[in-house]
């Protein structure tokens, strides 16, 4: 009888599933590549009793370590999937409390289209942009006046300036509107 009876498993089972923390350090590591070090990438972790929040940050070092939080993946401090994942360009509406609404990822495979989305977007593009050409300005000008720098702070993936985004800031509303 056990011969006739088929596996009624999804297809879609692999064994070589990254976790969405794995994703997002690549993609850290890989701009400080792309950019011959002018941005870094970083992966900053926040767990709560249920919950685990990554930011991938830009880290701006010529430009005063200008810091930029480009997206937010939230899942549940067990289990990695489904992961919401929040970028100014995935969002696509709002809940009836005018919250924006995020995708949610329920593979790696959906996770890296959506990290895609959001690195290739064109507010992305003109952010990496703008930082590397202040950049290149801080250090022409540190070079000619003995170091004077320009630039400071640090700003939300809404661009809006604050503190360095954490949890406890207050200042980024992408990574403050919810609680862990």
């Amino acid at each position: 009888m056990p011969d006739t009876i088929p596996s009624l498993w999804p297809d879609s089972i692999k064994v070589d599933v990254q976790t969405p923390v794995a994703i997002l350090r690549v993609q850290a590591e890989s701009l400080g590549k792309v950019t011959r070090g002018i941005l870094e990438g970083a992966v900053e972790t926040e767990t709560s009793r249920d919950k685990t929040q990554h930011r991938l940050v830009v880290i701006a070092p010529a430009y005063n370590g200008y810091r930029h939080t480009l997206l937010v993946v939230r899942h549940d401090v067990a289990l990695p999937y489904p992961a919401e994942v929040e970028a100014q360009d995935l969002a696509f509406g709002e809940d009836e409390d005018s919250e924006l609404i995020y995708p949610t990822a329920w593979s790696d495979e959906e996770l890296v289209g959506y990290v895609r989305t959001a690195l290739q977007s064109t507010s992305t593009l003109a952010l990496l942009l703008s930082l590397i050409a202040r950049s290149n300005e801080t250090r022409d000008a540190s070079t000619k006046s003995n170091g004077t720098t320009v630039g400071n702070g640090t700003h939300d993936a809404g661009g809006r300036p604050g503190l360095t985004p954490h949890l406890t800031s207050g200042s980024d509303t992408l990574c403050t509107r919810r609680a862990l």
